[in-house]
């Protein structure tokens, strides 16, 4: 089977979920298909990568979707493959909103001129849309929970490079909470972001609770090796935390950051349709207790507690660090925890799962390709 995997911006560095996933995805077909890359990068990254690549260098975040399109009828021309992968974006806020159906819709229109399949995957929808607006513009979508009549391909992630934690010492207690997102582009508007939607501004409004028992706080970002950045976050206005107690990282070696920290935090502060973070499932599958919002999109991951610690939603801040402080000092709740999330994360969220969902998914389309079109 051939696959056109169309992914803009898969380049480095390569900390973002959605290219993980799709540079994960192709390390796993790519030894039993055969798999061309359309995408686009900036001046001065790479997207050298073990397949085909088509790329185009953008000077401006407005030129990858167009980028994309141009070169997509050229592709397909040449490559002929018998399925198209798609992975749009999943921002679908105002103009990012209209840009990104409209993308969805051209290139699934394009596929349709060739006769060629198009499963369109998403790995996140945020709040602005729904799975069934979204059907309005993709031939055939794809999400990781089976609803609505869609294709079912789960997150995955590359189990086997992550590394067992069982030798751990737990009588270091180290009483330190892990923050982390793949966010890259050093401005102060993606802090912003980082604060406001990832749920960092929930733990800095901790700090003046935690940091009374010795809880330090590490956060980790490729955007946080620039001096500038971290002093804007110092400096933020929710930012309750002594500088002492904070610890700043940048782009980091997974999973070899899970062993600084007792506890992973994903503190999402937004309600989103559909997303099934990365860091999380690699957190899981390392061994490492993960807290997570209580939010309707993660309790799969919460899974009535039990592979997870759900977060009180719209809490006041010391019942939140309340929380906190208990299952830090809680070893044993911590391992059995640990111990289920890792065999959850193992059975459902691998990649080679959604290498075989996604061979099946295209391979009934394939074969159903006559009546199609």
């Amino acid at each position: 089977m051939k696959f056109a995997f169309v992914a803009p911006e898969i380049c480095t560095p390569f900390t973002e979920g959605r290219k993980r996933f799709v540079i994960d995805l192709i390390d796993e077909l790519n030894h039993r298909h055969n798999l061309v890359l359309l995408t686009t990068t900036y001046i001065n990254e790479s997207s050298e990568l073990p397949c085909k690549v088509y790329t185009t260098f953008c000077h401006k975040p407005s030129q990858h979707l167009y980028s994309t399109l141009v070169r997509l009828h050229h592709m397909l021309k040449t490559e002929q493959p018998d399925i198209v992968c798609l992975f749009p974006y999943g921002t679908f806020r105002h103009l990012y909103g209209i840009a990104a159906k409209t993308f969805i819709w051209l290139a699934n229109q394009v596929c349709k001129i060739h006769e060629i399949p198009c499963i369109t995957l998403m790995y996140s929808i945020d709040e602005h849309a729904t799975i069934s607006q979204l059907k309005r513009y993709a031939q055939h979508l794809a999400v990781s929970s089976n609803q609505m009549n869609t294709l079912q391909i789960n997150t995955g992630i590359q189990c086997q490079n992550l590394v067992l934690n069982d030798e751990n010492d737990d009588t270091v207690k180290k009483k330190r909470i892990l923050f982390l997102a793949g966010m890259w582009q050093q401005t102060t508007q993606r802090v912003d972001h980082v604060i406001n939607t990832r749920g960092l501004g929930k733990l800095l409004k901790l700090g003046k609770f935690l940091a009374k028992h010795d809880v330090t706080l590490i956060i980790a970002a490729p955007l946080f090796d620039s001096l500038e950045c971290r002093q804007y976050l110092l400096t933020h206005p929710k930012n309750t935390w002594p500088s002492e107690a904070i610890i700043f990282r940048g782009e980091v070696s997974i999973p070899e950051i899970f062993d600084e920290c007792d506890l992973f935090a994903f503190p999402y502060d937004k309600k989103i349709t559909q997303f099934a973070p990365t860091s999380v499932l690699e957190a899981m599958r390392a061994r490492k207790c993960v807290a997570l919002t209580d939010q309707d999109f993660l309790q799969p991951l919460i899974n009535d507690g039990k592979t997870a610690i759900p977060l009180t939603n719209n809490a006041n801040s010391q019942l939140i660090a309340k929380q906190l402080i208990e299952i830090l000092e809680n070893t044993e709740k911590r391992k059995a925890i640990e111990k289920a999330a890792h065999h959850f994360v193992s059975e459902n969220y691998s990649i080679k799962k959604s290498a075989l969902q996604l061979q099946k998914c295209a391979q009934e389309l394939i074969d159903l390709k006559t009546t199609s079109f």
